[in-house]
Order: structure tokens, then sequence, then C-alpha cells
């Protein structure tokens, strides 16, 4: 994974990375960073809208009337 030997050319320590709306890489970025001794925090892009995305037809809201938020976990916990 072309991120992971930049991080570890760079020596940092940790990396994060977010995979938008979904996280089917986060497995392998995971395995990745730990074969590499670089701490992996995973993370999301997730959407947030207003009310229910079922009522969205009914609301009066545009298609895109939504916002992104960045989730990263902390831990195993947080990443349940």
């Amino acid at each position: 994974m072309m991120l992971i030997q930049q991080i570890k050319s760079f020596n940092q320590p940790a990396v994060a990375m977010t995979d938008h709306g979904n996280m089917f890489g986060a497995i392998e970025f995971y395995r990745k960073a730990n074969e590499a001794g670089i701490k992996p925090i995973i993370g999301c892009e997730a959407y947030m809208a207003p009310g229910s995305r079922f009522a969205a037809k009914d609301s009066g809201l545009a298609h895109n009337d939504y916002y992104h938020l960045i989730l990263l976990a902390r831990n195993l916990t947080g990443y349940q």
C-alpha cells in the first residue's frame, strides 16, 4: 500500500484513513499499517442530514442537503 510506504518514509508513528460512506478499505489498511509498525487510525466519512433520509422526498430539501462528518476510531470500542 503506497500510503503506508510514504508514512514510513516520513518516520510518522501513526496515520488515519477514511473511506467515503463505507469502510471497505479498513481491514487492509489496518493490516498493512501494523505490518509496517505504524499505528492505524481507522475512520469513515459519514453523511449527516436533517431529519430522516427516508423523508427527503417530501421535505422540500434538495438532494444534496447533507453534510460530511469525519469519524475516527480512537480504540476498538470506538471502531465497534
